[in-house]
């Protein structure tokens, strides 16, 4: 059961939105390639593990490899990171989360979604929903260049850290 846990766990908290799948392809191949006679990833990134058996018929396990994500649209004058979706966002869900962000350089890095606080909005703001545009990612700089500086760059993908719970 050990086991079977550690497995949920590792694959649950690998890293891996659409269109940067590599963390998660990886730790998928590291735990199939004892178990197959081949493993390859095709021109589209998808994984493929192959086991040959006796029988003449052919079963196909399939899932995704990726999970919603977001991206770094904009980097503000004041260091603020604006975001874009990388599938479909309710944005009710976001603030106050912490994103993983990975850099160009492989390095994941941490950041905080904020809003304009409630009681800095007028009456009909605070009655409805945020939306993505109006969420930014604090990582603690105070200028684009110091964000730049710490390695953000518009195109980073990232994803809300969601630690493995065992329930």
């Amino acid at each position: 059961m050990d086991d079977t846990i550690a497995l949920l766990q590792a694959l649950s908290e690998a890293f891996g939105p659409s269109g940067f799948e590599d963390g998660a392809r990886e730790a998928v191949r590291r735990r199939v390639a004892p178990l197959a006679d081949e493993v390859r990833t095709d021109a589209l990134g998808n994984l493929i593990a192959v086991r040959h058996g006796r029988s003449p018929r052919t079963l196909m396990l399939d899932a995704h490899l990726d999970e919603v994500g977001l991206m770094v649209s904009h980097i503000e004058d004041d260091g603020f990171l604006r975001l874009a979706p990388l599938g479909g966002w309710d944005a009710r869900i976001l603030p106050a989360q912490t994103l993983s962000l990975l850099g160009r350089d492989g390095a994941l890095r941490r950041g905080v979604v904020g809003s304009v606080p409630p009681h800095l909005l007028d009456e009909a703001a605070r009655a409805r929903p945020l939306t993505l545009e109006e969420l930014y990612v604090d990582v603690g700089a105070t200028s684009a260049a110091e964000a730049a500086e710490m390695g953000f760059c518009v195109g980073d993908p990232a994803v809300p850290e969601a630690p493995f719970a065992r329930l």
